[in-house]
């Protein structure tokens, strides 16, 4: 049996499917704290986010709304809409978000199934001295709908899940090189 069964296996049985990356970075943690609460580096170091929206010019805080088109799995275009629920600087901050299928023809037909895709972010922040932070980036796919929809929602993770996983390990090292080389937003 092949690892993304396994792992679509043991999304239907937890009801979710759980992706943790954890970088350290050689800078303060007010400064990892800005800079991956910033969502515009989103475009610049996550491989599939096109553009960002609504909160943009500055880290985000409690109740802001932020915006991500992105290429899901390498196949068609969709849209998250994220709001931010928990925001404790410069520890942690947690959002979640619905996702938006933006193509006509995606919609029609896996409509019903990413009608209910959710996902929700944390993001732990940790000073382990006074130049090094460590964070740990975890993103939560679940669904929210019935049994037909999930049970196809979860076939499309064999997909999803390859594509989020190579994603989201660049894009914690992208944002580690990007931080330590001192450029700005």
């Amino acid at each position: 049996m092949t690892s993304r069964i396994k792992t679509v296996i043991k999304a239907l049985k937890e009801d979710k499917y759980t992706l943790e990356n954890k970088v350290e970075i050689n800078k303060p943690i007010q400064e990892v704290f800005d800079t991956i609460t910033s969502s515009k580096i989103w475009v610049s170091c996550y491989p599939e986010t096109l553009a960002v929206g609504g909160v943009t010019n500055r880290p985000f805080k409690k109740n802001d709304l932020i915006l991500e088109k992105f290429l899901i799995g390498g196949w068609f275009y969709c849209m998250f809409h994220y709001e931010v629920d928990e925001y404790n600087p410069p520890e942690r901050v947690t959002f979640h978000g619905k996702l938006i299928i933006i193509n006509d023809f995606f919609d029609r037909v896996l409509g019903p199934v990413f009608s209910n895709a959710r996902g929700t972010f944390e993001y732990d922040i940790e000073a382990k001295s006074e130049n090094v932070t460590l964070w740990t980036r975890k993103l939560h796919l679940y669904h929210t709908g019935g049994v037909v929809t999930k049970f196809f929602y979860n076939i499309a993770l064999l997909v999803m899940v390859r594509s989020q996983k190579k994603g989201a390990e660049l894009f914690v090292n992208f944002v580690k090189r990007f931080i330590e080389s001192d450029h700005e937003l």
